[in-house]
């Protein structure tokens, strides 16, 4: 226990460290700022104030929230045909993102079917526009299957938000932790005290599994804090209702076909374990990296070309094999529900079952994890003893 709290002491009073956290959390408020004070939901230009616009469109979604069904899609959109009507003579500027993206998904898209040139057109010359007038699309038409389990829809732009500011803070969490892992031991070679610190008494074993299991636990610890600290953001901004909607349901993310009867709420905790598992194979890969460096900032470099080169790779292997190994990768899977789409598609990864594919990503990155921290493990303990 001493020697792995003299290893955390060492890695706290960095000031790489202590930097690279104050950036985090600065990046943390520009997505907040981005994502959720300036999100679709507050109505930038809207008539109403960001808060009276986030309860006017959580109100509506909570309205017919429920089983998606067609019927259910024609109420809405009706519903809408009425609302629209009124602030328009009212001339009153309200973005209602719940209708809109009901009428955006279940409507055909081109000119002269558009609904809302049509509605303004029935305006103008002061003639109804019913529901009977819209072509609407079928569930069916729209990609949904037939599923054993109901489809909820209800509040899902928030949680597409929260999804987003997740996405987005990967990439920072991630630099920290490759900055954090490239330290542990290529700074102590730098400051040629390695060997030194192998020839103690516990140079070979404590020493060496120390090291180790910092990088793991600051790299879980970050990634805790970094989620707890949006989380928290996020419910006081938004509150939590929507957790329970089908991810067929996110209109956002259009995966209407999932194969899962998920909710907003376990997509959600899906992208956490994800997304950590991901952090955790970076660590391991750059602890190995920084075992083999003479100093932290070749470990740095090292370590940030190895992260980065799977999505720079991505655009020259556009397809095949080699494009569904490029996938296992961390970088090109940040965004959930990205992941839902592509693992759940026969023809984009390696297996025609999403839950296989989750399985073979997941154990490609957690077997390598344990790889790396043995070869880790075993090569600095050979040197030791040379």
């Amino acid at each position: 226990m001493g020697i792995l709290k003299f290893e955390f002491i060492k890695i706290f009073k960095n000031k790489s460290f202590i930097g690279a956290g104050i950036i985090i959390l600065m990046s943390l408020f520009a997505l907040f700022y981005i994502q959720f004070f300036n999100s679709q939901l507050t109505g930038g230009h809207s008539s109403l104030d960001s808060r009276s616009s986030i309860e006017r469109n959580l109100n509506f979604a909570k309205e017919y929230q429920g089983e998606l069904t067609d019927g259910k899609v024609k109420t809405i959109v009706s519903d809408y045909l009425d609302i629209y009507r009124e602030k328009t003579l009212a001339k009153r500027d309200y973005f209602d993102y719940f209708q809109w993206a009901v009428v955006d998904t279940f409507t055909v898209p081109s000119r002269n079917e558009n609904i809302y040139n049509k509605m303004l057109e029935a305006i103008e010359k002061k003639e109804p526009y019913t529901i009977d007038q819209v072509n609407l699309l079928s569930m069916k038409e729209v990609g949904f299957k037939k599923t054993d389990f109901p489809i909820k829809i209800g509040n899902f732009k928030t949680w597409s938000d929260l999804f987003k500011v997740t996405a987005g803070a990967f990439i920072p969490v991630a630099l920290f932790v490759i900055l954090f892992c490239s330290l542990l031991f290529a700074n102590d070679t730098t400051k040629n005290i390695l060997p030194l610190l192998l020839s103690t008494r516990y140079g070979r074993t404590k020493m060496i599994s120390s090291k180790l299991l910092v990088g793991t636990l600051l790299t879980i610890g970050t990634f805790l804090m970094v989620q707890g600290i949006i989380l928290v953001v996020f419910g006081s901004y938004y509150g939590f209702s929507g957790w329970d909607v089908s991810v067929q349901a996110n209109l956002d993310w259009k995966i209407f076909d999932f194969p899962l009867g998920w909710t907003n709420l376990q997509a959600y905790l899906f992208g956490l374990a994800f997304h950590l598992i991901g952090l955790l194979f970076i660590a391991g890969i750059t602890m190995f990296i920084s075992s083999l460096s003479g100093s932290p900032f070749s470990a740095l470099a090292i370590s940030l070309g190895i992260f980065f080169l799977p999505q720079v790779l991505t655009n020259v292997f556009l397809a095949g094999i080699p494009n569904k190994i490029l996938y296992l990768f961390p970088i090109n899977t940040m965004s959930i529900d990205k992941v839902m789409l592509w693992m759940s598609r026969d023809n984009l990864f390696f297996f025609h079952s999403f839950l296989a594919n989750i399985a073979l990503t997941v154990g490609v990155m957690f077997v390598l994890k344990i790889v790396f921290d043995g070869v880790t493990y075993f090569r600095m303990k050979r040197l030791s003893v040379a």
